[in-house]
């Protein structure tokens, strides 16, 4: 099945990047860079998450409980730039000859190093790394506002956002994130906005994409209609400006609508990169992270963001440096900027890809990695890719 969507990426992809003068690759892509090759045009990434290899932080995807130190941090990106590769490399390869017309690669010969970046985030909340090179750029939040032309609260939402009620109002809303039990999670959150005295809006996004049980959650969240409003989805842009605090899983989206309004924010991470925002919240002060979900855990949370105003005081702070950044006029300078750089990648892999023998593309830089991860024994030297300790 994974051979199947790989064949059926590259497919479609080749077909979107007909007639392009140059390719910003999104993170559900991942195989532009071999379109970009075959058609000569300058390449970009563009993520809304760091994935380019520091010391300063672990990758995303393998952000640690504690620290582990700056070669720990080093290894995660090799680690999963590795992986990935290693997964794709065979169908990617047979591609690149069959439809592409163009010669078999090895990652090395990529020079993903060489990649211009544009991340969508903002430096005040990841500041550049000093090990990043100088195409590797922090545009600053791609915000989308009003994307719902045309939408109005309905009255009942309307009312009970602007109810005289003193006590503090939250969004909570994990997205559409599929949980095993959402009663359970419906449960914990009546019970810790009870206990919190707090009011919430609640986005029952991960209850409507199971099969049954929905209407059994609405009559939990419908029983305490003073305290808790249900809701299938609201336009963050909207609803944040106006609440005390914001309760989300992490979304990279979701947490620059949430930082953008200047409210303090609570994390439960499910995956990937959300455990990266969410301890990145809690280190700023302007918010918790909450890795196991309970009555108990959310309600100490919910308690900390709605009463703590220095907590409320650094979030608007944040706030305002977000709302005074110009993430997309930054991004279009970047691309125009870093164009011949981009450019001049893609002519050099092509020239190091001509060289290449078709049975020479198995990564035989990669062995030292695998030996020494049998062994047991890795070493700074192991995980330095040969390209960047020739470029030092």
């Amino acid at each position: 099945m994974f051979k199947d969507w790989i064949d059926e990426l590259l497919s479609l992809t080749w077909e979107a990047v007909q007639g392009t003068d140059v390719i910003i690759e999104s993170p559900s892509a991942m195989v532009g860079i071999h379109m970009a090759e075959a058609l000569g045009v300058p390449y970009f990434r563009s993520f809304p998450m760091p994935m380019t290899r520091t010391r300063s932080f672990p990758h995303p995807f393998a952000t640690p409980n504690h620290p582990k130190g700056r070669l720990y941090n080093d290894m995660t990106y090799v680690l999963f730039d590795y992986a990935v590769w290693r997964a794709i490399a065979s169908r990617t390869n047979a591609f690149r000859k069959n439809k592409l017309k163009i010669p078999a690669t090895s990652y090395e010969k990529l020079e993903v190093w060489k990649i211009p970046y544009l991340y969508s985030f903002s430096p005040n909340i990841v500041p550049s790394p000093l090990d990043w090179l100088d195409w590797i750029h922090c545009t600053g939040y791609w915000f989308l506002d009003n994307p719902q032309t045309g939408w109005k609260p309905e009255e009942k939402l309307k009312a009970f956002v602007e109810s005289k009620d003193t006590r503090p109002l939250v969004y909570i809303g994990f997205g559409s994130i599929i949980v095993s039990d959402p009663k359970e999670i419906t449960r914990i959150i009546v019970e810790s906005v009870l206990l919190s005295n707090v009011r919430a809006i609640v986005s029952r996004g991960w209850s409507s994409r199971l099969q049954g049980g929905v209407h059994e959650e609405d009559d939990i969240l419908k029983k305490h209609p003073d305290t808790i409003f249900s809701i299938q989805s609201v336009p963050h842009d909207w609803l944040f400006p106006q609440v005390r605090a914001v309760v989300h899983h992490g979304g990279a989206g979701t947490t620059a609508a949430g930082l953008r309004a200047g409210r303090p924010t609570i994390i439960k991470p499910f995956f990937a990169d959300q455990f990266f925002w969410g301890e990145r919240v809690e280190e700023m002060g302007i918010g918790r992270c909450i890795k196991k979900l309970t009555v108990e855990s959310l309600s100490a949370a919910l308690r900390v963001v709605s009463t703590d105003e220095h907590m409320l005081k650094l979030a608007k702070k944040v706030g305002e440096k977000i709302s005074s950044e110009a993430g997309v006029d930054t991004a279009i300078q970047c691309i125009y900027r870093d164009m011949e750089l981009a450019k001049a990648r893609t002519l050099s892999s092509i020239q190091k890809n001509a060289c290449t023998n078709d049975q020479e593309y198995i990564e035989e830089d990669w062995t030292l990695i695998d030996e020494a991860t049998a062994s047991g024994s890795i070493s700074p030297e192991t995980w330095m890719l040969k390209e960047q300790r020739e470029s030092i």
